[in-house]
């Protein structure tokens, strides 16, 4: 579904919210959902009649985001792009990010994912396709949102939205560091776009960093 030009909602992706963002140079996906999600994704890039997919870029490495990287790589040759700081998460079978560590003992197979090595290591201030890298640390140490000055930013779960544009703080529970988390969100509410895809829950297609700083500012000792 495009949500706005350029920018479609794969829905029925299993585990989180799956971007595909068109541009003339470098389609993107953003974030894959859980494990068997890849066909999916590549047959909706396909009816579109996108030739090639450049990018898969991981907005953080919980498996519900990450799982399907590997085998959407496989089926489109497209690179897989994450923060330095989680790149060991996807190459080691021992270890798996918080809060998956616990949860996936008590549901088996949620950690279930193909390993695989990242393509690229992203920093602050990186730029794939026409969006600027934006470290926002605390869901996860190395959770990013993706950013185009004055227009848009993909968020992953560095807060969460819902009905009627309604904005939340990140959610405590699967949150690494919330001090951290929450001053990231201070960190987006100074930029400045329109619309604001996140990771879980429905987009906000407009006036989206104001609506995120009047959410900011209702907040006890949360200056913007």
């Amino acid at each position: 579904m495009e949500v706005i030009p350029g920018i479609h909602w794969i829905r029925g992706v299993i585990g989180c919210n799956c971007w595909l963002v068109v541009e003339p140079e470098s389609s993107i996906v953003i974030d894959t959902g859980l494990l068997g999600n890849a066909r999916r994704i590549d047959n909706y890039a396909k009816k579109l009649g996108v030739s090639k997919i450049s990018y898969i870029i991981l907005t953080h490495t919980d498996i519900d985001h990450a799982g399907s990287a590997s085998e959407l790589r496989e089926l489109t040759g497209a690179k897989i792009a994450v923060h330095n700081i989680e790149a060991h998460y996807m190459t080691t079978r021992t270890e798996l990010p918080f809060p998956f560590r616990w949860i996936s003992r008590l549901i088996p197979g949620l950690g279930r994912f193909a390993r695989f090595k990242p393509d690229i290591l992203l920093n602050e201030f990186d730029q794939v396709g026409s969006f600027q890298v934006v470290h926002t640390p605390g869901h996860t140490s190395g959770s990013i949102c993706l950013w185009k000055p004055g227009e848009i930013i993909f968020t992953g779960d560095a807060l969460r939205t819902h009905a009627r544009d309604r904005l939340m703080t990140p959610s405590r529970p699967t949150a690494i560091d919330m001090p951290r988390a929450m001053d990231s969100m201070k960190k987006i509410a100074r930029l400045d776009f329109n619309s604001l895809f996140g990771g879980h829950g429905p987009p906000v297609i407009s006036d989206a960093s104001a609506k995120l700083r009047d959410m900011m500012a209702m907040l006890p000792c949360s200056p913007v």
